[in-house]
């Protein structure tokens, strides 16, 4: 299936911050604590993702690439 191809060979971004910042955010943003993960986690690629991404790093977040999404050889 065409599904199971979705860019495998990438590791996945993902913005990594504060405990209780991702509530912050959604609270400051009037939009849910959902919305705010999956900006952070490049699930959403909307203005608004965009937008609160650029937030969470000015705030602190930092940007890394998860190699707990990659399959691990062991």
């Amino acid at each position: 299936s065409e599904s199971g191809k979705l860019k495998s060979n990438n590791m996945k971004k993902r913005i990594v911050v504060d405990r209780g910042m991702i509530s912050q955010i959604s609270k400051d943003f009037k939009v849910t604590r959902q919305a705010v993960y999956k900006a952070l986690t490049f699930d959403s690629d909307s203005d608004k993702a965009r937008m609160l991404r650029k937030v969470a790093i000015e705030r602190g977040g930092v940007e890394i690439k998860d190699p707990t999404s990659q399959k691990q050889s062991v």
